[in-house]
């Protein structure tokens, strides 16, 4: 019996469930459609990531102004 046997036709469902669709659209496309999906997120629901990002960005620095907000024990001293 041979060591190396060679398959003279593989099967068209190769991998094909795990492709999906790899090749239709390429990964910045893919990238940027998920970017600009809605993303819910602590019950609030908003248009898309980068606006989730910047409304607890803004609520953490709203926070660090508050000087009581910075003497809760295990803050960072740093």
């Amino acid at each position: 019996m041979p060591k190396n046997k060679v398959i003279s036709e593989p099967s068209e469902r190769l991998f094909a469930d795990v492709q999906g669709d790899l090749f239709e659209r390429s990964y910045e496309e893919k990238i940027r459609a998920e970017k600009n999906k809605p993303v819910e997120c602590l019950g609030m629901t908003f248009p898309n990531d980068e606006e989730r990002r910047k409304y607890f960005l803004d609520k953490l620095r709203e926070k660090l102004k508050d000087p009581e907000f910075r003497k809760i024990e295990g803050f960072p001293g740093g």
